[in-house]
């Protein structure tokens, strides 16, 4: 049997006093696009922020690439190969778009392709000409694209985006559907959060849904779909 990508097994996890996260149980295949479904506060980025370590744990373990990374810190969740987009974006605003990639590069690990500023230009062509440009002076959907560039320029096998739709433009929003489909042709694991539906059921081959800090279901994106109570729940427009 493969290892998949991401294992979180009976997690707990917690904001000060407040439980967040109750024995959350998910796999990400390696190469899937994982979408996690559920309405606000239901625990999509508490899950997100568990695997990099952004918030207290409980019991439960956190594997990558079959690895535990239990307790580690942020920075060494992502050199083990994990990069994250958060919701705010988090621009270095008083950096240039090319200083941002620089601040943003690290050395990949082992058989993951090395992206260079050159390949994110590739990727998000609207970014090329803006070089030279403050990164607190682009557009919402601009930082959107040069968060997503910076963290691809650490060189991670696994990406987590949250909300990575939120506030777009339509023709961003196309832009960054697809990226994720480029992505996952080039065989990186991508783990996202979604409101949107439309783009959620484009981009995700898998999905998860979740509720009060739980995964109520799990399984391929056309299963899940299909299922009415889901569909009604949280795929209906």
């Amino acid at each position: 049997m493969t290892t998949p990508a991401l294992r979180l097994v009976g997690l707990d996890a917690y904001y000060g006093l407040a439980q967040a996260l109750f024995g959350l149980d998910l796999e990400v295949p390696k190469g899937s696009v994982t979408v996690l479904l559920g309405r606000n506060g239901a625990g999509k980025s508490t899950t997100m922020k568990a695997i990099m370590g952004l918030v207290k744990l409980g019991r439960g373990s956190i594997e990558v690439d079959g690895r535990a990374v239990n307790g580690w810190p942020s920075y060494r969740v992502n050199h083990a190969g994990v990069g994250y987009v958060p919701e705010e974006r988090r621009v270095f605003a008083g950096l240039s778009v090319e200083e941002n990639l620089i601040v943003g590069t690290h050395y990949p690990v082992a058989s993951v392709a090395r992206w260079t500023h050159e390949r994110v230009f590739d990727l998000f062509p609207a970014l090329a000409g803006l070089r030279e440009r403050l990164a607190g002076q682009l557009s919402g959907g601009e930082q959107q694209m040069l968060t997503i560039a910076r963290t691809l320029m650490g060189n991670p096998g696994i990406i987590l985006l949250d909300e990575p739709s939120e506030g777009l433009a339509p023709v961003i929003l196309q832009q960054i559907a697809a990226t994720v489909k480029t992505l996952s042709a080039e065989g990186m694991t991508v783990l996202l959060s979604e409101q949107n539906v439309r783009f959620a059921t484009y981009v995700a081959d898998r999905a998860a849904v979740i509720e009060r800090g739980k995964v109520l279901a799990a399984g391929p994106m056309d299963e899940i779909a299909s299922n009415a109570r889901v569909r009604d729940a949280y795929l209906t427009p």
